[in-house]
């Protein structure tokens, strides 16, 4: 349901497809958060596996979900701002 409010506020924000913006843009990120994510478990298995029981791990990983949320959100504004700003440096 998050998924679809998103859209919805961006739609609301004029991101519409009359300039070309359709619910398909979400595949770009989908692609780029499940390689995310695999690389993720990836790490964590190797970390976690042997070290700790299972239901110690899983709680691990769960208690990391918001924070990750929190730092993936506050890294992209952040290169987000910084490439509008070499841009708008480039064009003068």
């Amino acid at each position: 349901m998050q998924i679809v409010e998103a859209i919805g506020r961006f739609r609301a924000g004029g991101y519409d497809e009359r300039l070309g913006f359709t619910v398909y843009d979400t595949l770009r990120y989908k692609r780029l958060l499940e390689e995310l994510a695999r690389e993720e478990i990836a790490v964590l298995m190797e970390r976690l596996v042997g070290r700790m029981p299972t239901e110690r791990a899983v709680a691990l990983i769960e208690a990391g979900i918001d924070p990750l949320h929190d730092l993936i959100a506050a890294m992209h504004r952040k290169l987000l701002l910084q490439a509008l700003k070499r841009m708008r440096e480039r064009e003068g």
